[in-house]
């Protein structure tokens, strides 16, 4: 099973460049990896479920780094599919 910290560390040796992403594709099954997406995904829900408008978009002063809704919402357009009109 591919857990959180599997799915957490294979990806920081991608992205670090430590193993290509090809490689990284065949240590799990893709069955394995759509269950891991799917769990992180009901994970991220219950954790934000419960966040006021006012804690979700709290960023703090000097800090370069993005809100919580910033966060969510790259999430969901990098995990969604290529819509394309016609």
């Amino acid at each position: 099973m591919l857990d959180t910290q599997a799915l957490n560390q294979l990806l920081l040796e991608g992205f670090s460049g430590k193993i290509t992403w090809l490689e990284a594709s065949t240590r799990y099954s893709l069955d394995e990896f759509i269950e891991a997406f799917k769990r992180t995904r009901d994970l991220m829900q219950k954790t934000i479920a419960d966040l006021t408008d006012s804690q979700a978009s709290y960023v703090i002063q000097g800090n370069p780094t993005w809100s919580i809704s910033e966060m969510v919402t790259h999430l969901i357009y990098s995990q969604a599919p290529t819509i394309t009109s016609c």
